[in-house]
């Protein structure tokens, strides 16, 4: 297969993802990967697929083929904590939370997502640093008032927890994290 055909179907495949046709961009990729199976880019888009279709073992198993194909990118070690995370692999999901926070120090989805997963983890102080740097980088991010609520409930200020999960849920009504932190400060 040439180069730019392979160009080509990986182009599909991301008009696909983007259509929400995570099946087709899936079956794309996956001739791609039978070409290339050491694209690292190939097996981040793998990943990031599988673990939306909640295929997580194998999404784990693509993004660890992608972090050490590319030890560099951030977004592997991201889905590859994402996935570990699912799969309650703590020292593999923390690893690799860490690891993608060190490469991406500005990217608010990545620092977000360690909030609450270091929260989860009852890790609330660290939970609640890392909070604040979500907020610093995007002050209008709801889920990062919701992750700096969730580990202040965790810290026993509940007060400043439910003051900034009330912001997180006037921020955007509809945000699924901060109605379970709220249920949670409530009950």
């Amino acid at each position: 297969m040439s180069l730019h055909w392979i160009d080509q179907l990986v182009d599909e495949a991301l008009n696909a993802i983007e259509n929400g046709d995570n099946v087709r961009a899936l079956a794309i990729l996956d001739q791609v990967a039978a070409e290339r199976p050491y694209d690292a880019t190939v097996r981040w888009l793998r990943s990031k697929i599988l673990l939306s279709m909640g295929n997580i073992e194998e999404a784990l198993t693509e993004a660890r083929l992608s972090s050490r194909m590319e030890p560099s990118n951030a977004d592997a070690h991201f889905l590859l904590a994402c996935a570990a995370w699912q799969l309650d692999r703590y020292e593999l999901a923390s690893e690799s939370f860490e690891s993608a926070i060190r490469m991406a120090v500005r990217d608010v989805e990545i620092t977000v997502t360690y909030a609450r997963f270091l929260a989860a983890h009852d890790d609330h102080r660290r939970a609640e640093a890392t909070a604040y740097r979500a907020i610093e980088l995007d002050n209008g991010n709801p889920t990062a008032w919701a992750a700096l609520a969730a580990a202040q409930y965790g810290l026993k200020q509940h007060s400043t927890a439910i003051s900034n999960c009330r912001r997180a849920l006037k921020l955007d009504p509809d945000n699924a994290y901060a109605r379970l932190v709220m249920d949670d400060l409530a009950g």
